[in-house]
């Protein structure tokens, strides 16, 4: 049994604060201040070590014999620096990759911008969330005007207290428009723009998409206008306005496309939307419950799974894998790009890149030869899923992964000489299995299975209404190009 871990009583703290507040209350409060103020200071001491380090990963690019880079090399080589200094980071700690970063940026900033955003930052009267937060915001100004604008918004009050966080956005936004700067975030991140996805574990999921204001507001209005179009008509007199926004929003993304002047009889199906599930076979057959995962993005209940997987057109493909192992079998192949057959069990035993806390789904990845081919051989024992940023770190030598045959294990070492382990995906996490790093342990009353199904639900919504959740029947535009890799931006193999 592992030891309870050590805490520190409210009574401690304070004592090692060493406040001499009276009141419980007051005491306290000192100590939440106090220790703010050394978290602060402590991510400001933090900074020159994120410079050290993507400094050590510049130097292991430079070679002396190295011909002159053309801007572009020039680019991609900072590029896949700072990718090492972040990834290298987000290893060893667990931070995500948007806040490495963000303070890897802050790190490596014009001192001159950045000037009064650390002073603050070491003096504990900003947080290090504040202080990223300033940088964003102020990244479209010249360096002294940046600083001027922190200065202004981080001004005591009159009575002289600090700002609040309500304070600082109304005079961040009036100094923006001073500067005229406005204009240039926005096109800043209006080039930025993109749209994602998240799964809840109950089976719902949230869409994001962020773009030129007035095209969101036009997108929203269209499909209020048209939810409330449907209410008025009485169909569906079960579902709320909020329920058919959502059910309508997703109609158009998924089954139309813009075409002008096209007439509704003229225009055909799109191609279906696919979503890929893996789930086991006694959950698929309903003889137990259980969970299926959606690839890249999380586990969903075995009711939402079974609809998927019983949708019209859907696909299924059957996963014979080692129930002691949950490893998949080997296929291979003498050509140096795998062929499809090859490249699909990689995918599926993989499910997502090998790198070190990376969750990019297989299917977006290279498959990268971990010995160089032809010394190595295009085989599954020879092949995994890198994330393109990961495959570059290897590729340039500032990363390395050696793989183990015997149970397909990546152990990856970094520039900084750490090491980190990774494994296939284990299959026996789909099944109805307790699975925590340590020894399967099949839940009460689960059927054992060898076998697992890899399902591709394709709906077509057309013209008729969809038979799940969600779902009005709007009528199908035609078909745009559909969505292609980049060939001028081949994978470094």
């Amino acid at each position: 049994m592992e030891a309870p871990v050590s805490t520190l009583a409210a009574t401690d703290v304070v004592a090692l604060v060493g406040t001499t507040e009276a009141s419980p209350a007051a005491a306290a409060l000192a100590v939440i201040e106090v220790v703010e103020r050394m978290k602060s200071h402590l991510d400001a001491l933090v900074l020159p070590a994120w410079r050290m380090l993507h400094a050590a990963y510049v130097e292991a690019l430079e070679s002396p014999e190295r011909p002159p880079m053309t801007a572009r090399e020039r680019e991609r080589e900072t590029s896949v620096a700072r990718s090492g200094a972040v990834d290298e980071v987000m290893a060893a700690t667990g931070l995500g990759e948007s806040e490495c970063r963000r303070r890897l940026g802050l790190a490596l900033a014009d001192p001159v911008r950045v000037d009064s955003l650390v002073r603050l930052l070491a003096a504990g009267e900003l947080a290090l969330w504040q202080v990223l937060g300033l940088h964003d915001d102020t990244a479209d100004l010249d360096p002294t005007a940046a600083d001027e604008v922190v200065q202004v918004v981080s001004a005591p009050t009159r009575a002289g207290d600090r700002p609040s966080a309500q304070l600082r956005r109304r005079r961040l936004r009036r100094e923006l428009a001073r500067r005229g700067a406005q204009s240039a975030c926005g096109s800043r991140r209006l080039a930025a723009r993109d749209a994602r996805a998240e799964l809840e574990p109950d089976g719902t999921g949230r869409l994001w998409i962020t773009g030129e204001g007035g095209r969101v507001v036009a997108a929203i209005e269209r499909v209020d206008r048209l939810a409330r179009g449907i209410r008025a008509s009485g169909q569906h007199p079960d579902r709320t306005l909020a329920q058919l926004r959502s059910d309508v929003a997703l109609d158009l993304i998924l089954h139309t496309t813009s075409v002008e002047g096209a007439e509704w009889s003229r225009l055909g199906d799109l191609p279906p939307a696919q979503v890929q599930v893996v789930i086991g076979l006694d959950v698929l057959s309903g003889a137990t419950d259980g969970v299926a995962e959606i690839p890249g993005h999380g586990w969903v209940p075995a009711d939402v799974a079974r609809d998927l997987a019983h949708a019209p057109g859907s696909v299924w493909q059957r996963l014979v894998i080692d129930p002691a192992t949950g490893a998949l079998v080997e296929l291979s192949s003498t050509r140096y790009t795998p062929p499809a057959r090859l490249r699909a069990h990689v995918v599926a035993r993989d499910r997502v890149c090998r790198a070190p806390g990376c969750v990019v789904p297989a299917t977006t990845c290279d498959l990268d030869h971990d010995i160089p081919w032809p010394m190595g051989v295009t085989s599954a024992d020879n092949l995994s899923a890198k994330h393109r940023r990961h495959h570059q770190l290897k590729t340039v030598g500032l990363w390395s992964s050696r793989h183990d045959p015997t149970t397909d294990a990546l152990t990856w070492t970094t520039l900084a000489g750490r090491a980190y382990r990774t494994d296939p995906f284990d299959y026996r996490e789909v099944l109805d299995a307790d699975l925590d790093d340590g020894p399967l342990v099949r839940r009460r009353g689960a059927v054992p299975a060898e076998r697992l199904c890899s399902v591709t639900a394709e709906r077509h919504l057309g013209a008729t209404a969809n038979g799940g959740a969600g779902g009005i029947g709007i009528p199908p535009l035609a078909d745009g190009d559909p969505a292609r890799n980049d060939a001028s931006d081949p994978p470094p193999f």
